[in-house]
């Protein structure tokens, strides 16, 4: 008998275990790199960046899901002492979701190679296998920053489900950027704090630096 879905899905930070075998055991179809669209209140804020998430889509409907988001979210129900150094603690998440393709809510949606028979278990090893879900936003001025820093994905796309023309076909490029509105904008990925890994930068990491912030 298979476990209950939470509302908000499956919590990987509070329990790497989460997520009950039928589900790890699905076969994925596809795998997105999503940039979600800034809220309106968001929008009005200057230099405002989309919330990033993978999303997977099984080959067939298990336990009722069509596929799953896998994201990195505040963790608003735990607060650390104030000891000056701007961290908010995080929560992975693994949702299942009842839909196929890019989400409605994504601004842009890019897809990445996946071998056949790949299961969800497969794409979620790496990311407790490195420790990856225990991570920490930096909070500035009441704002977050650090979602697309958890990502370790393959660095070649496979395709823009924007229908847009984007000239690189490497993740890292599209994680360096803001999409808004049909604009493009330079944005490079800001980095948060991970609690035992030890963060791996290549040349072509877009990463934040000192004065791009």
């Amino acid at each position: 008998m298979s476990r209950a879905i939470p509302a908000e899905g499956f919590n990987l930070t509070e329990n790497p275990s989460a997520v009950p075998n039928n589900l790890l055991a699905a076969r994925c179809q596809s795998l997105y790199v999503e940039f979600l669209q800034v809220s309106a209140q968001g929008a009005l804020v200057e230099g405002a960046k989309n919330h990033v998430v993978l999303k997977v889509d099984f080959e067939h409907i298990t336990a009722r899901c069509r596929g799953v988001r896998i994201s990195m979210d505040i963790d608003q129900d735990l607060e650390l002492e104030d000891d000056g150094t701007g961290l908010k603690p995080g929560k992975m998440m693994v949702k299942p979701v009842s839909y196929r393709g890019a989400s409605t809510s994504s601004a842009r949606s890019f897809e990445l190679p996946l071998q056949r028979q790949t299961t969800l278990q497969a794409i979620i090893s790496p990311f407790v296998g490195y420790g990856l879900q225990d991570f920490y936003f930096q909070e500035v001025a009441d704002r977050y920053y650090g979602c697309r820093d958890f990502m370790y994905v393959s660095p070649r796309t496979r395709s823009d489900l924007a229908g847009l023309v984007f000239e690189s076909s490497h993740i890292y490029s599209a994680l360096g950027m803001r999409f808004q509105s049909g604009l493009t904008n330079y944005c490079p990925i800001d980095k948060g704090e991970f609690s035992g890994y030890i963060r791996v930068e290549e040349v072509y990491m877009p990463y934040c630096r000192a004065q791009d912030q």
